[in-house]
């Protein structure tokens, strides 16, 4: 990455971690109409447009960036999540099956099949999820991904529920109770703990209106696909 495309990327972000999803969508779109075809610029505008519930916008951005830099996994990751957030579960499968598959760390492995995971159950395929969530072992790091690690140990029965929800109870930040509590009451709806799953979406629904969290992917998945 240049180094005035860096600058452009850097203030960017600096307008979206302050909240300003629109003014971020503005900046990056200007900057496009400098350099519409710098991938990256695409990249950022659809993850800002995701932020701001829009999510076919978000998805047209990231097709793009998918298109322009198609070695960037942080692009199909996105765009993963923007077609799981529209209900398309099958291009949202395609498109993480293709960022797992250039993924090597396994901080970006686990999160990966966490959403591989919860896609799959979304197609009705217990049995596909249950082999992919098999390959994360409790070795492996998960860097500041925690709380997508415990998600996916528990799916694969390397940690029970109720040590799970004993890390949850405890947890200190915020975001790690966010994003553990979306996947794991999902679990907990499959796998007919349904009075549990009642009381963590509870705890999700409250987490997900908090206006420092709301736009982490867990408050949009939750939002998006409650009903």
């Amino acid at each position: 990455m240049n180094e005035n495309v860096q600058k452009i990327v850097d203030e960017g972000q600096a307008l979206a971690k302050a909240g300003r999803m629109e003014d971020a969508v503005i900046h990056f779109t200007k900057a496009l109409t400098e350099a519409p075809k710098e991938g990256l610029f695409y990249r950022y505008r659809g993850h800002r447009y995701i932020s701001s519930d829009r999510y076919w916008e978000g998805a047209a951005d990231l097709k793009l960036a998918a298109a322009l830099i198609p070695d960037n996994w942080d692009v199909w990751y996105h765009l993963g999540l923007a077609f799981y957030l529209l209900g398309d579960d099958v291009r949202a499968l395609d498109a993480y099956k293709t960022c797992y598959d250039m993924s090597e760390v396994a901080e970006v492995l686990i999160p990966i099949t966490d959403w591989i995971y919860l896609t799959l159950l979304n197609l009705g395929e217990q049995k596909q999820a249950d082999e992919v969530a098999a390959r994360i072992t409790k070795d492996m790091d998960p860097g500041e991904n925690i709380a997508y690690m415990k998600r996916v140990l528990v799916y694969n029965g390397s940690i029970s529920p109720e040590d799970a929800l004993s890390w949850y109870e405890q947890a200190d930040e915020p975001i790690n109770k966010l994003t553990f509590a979306y996947g794991f009451s999902r679990y907990l709806e499959t796998h007919g703990r349904d009075e549990l799953a009642a009381r963590i979406k509870k705890d999700l629904e409250a987490l997900s209106t908090d206006t420092t969290l709301r736009y982490g992917f867990a408050a949009l998945a939750y939002k998006a696909r409650k009903a």
